[in-house]
């Protein structure tokens, strides 16, 4: 059975602007074990891991540039 990811491409976390907590059941559609990788780069390793735990979540994390015009 495949699951549709949600897509939030405005999506933006200000480390001074937060409060409370992440809603990460809303954001996966699904109550499930989190995983997050910080330096997650091109996101292979977090894909790969996805593949082999379905039923996990996982997020990653990339301080660098945005690669996607929708990340800036």
């Amino acid at each position: 059975m495949s699951r549709q990811i949600k897509s939030f491409p405005k999506l933006t976390f200000d480390a001074q602007n937060l409060t409370g907590r992440a809603d990460f059941e809303y954001i996966f559609g699904r109550c499930a074990p989190l995983h997050v990788e910080i330096g997650s780069g091109k996101g292979t390793f977090l894909v790969n891991q996805a593949r082999f735990q379905p039923e996990d979540n996982f997020l990653g994390i990339e301080w660098g540039k945005p690669l996607f015009p929708f990340c800036d």
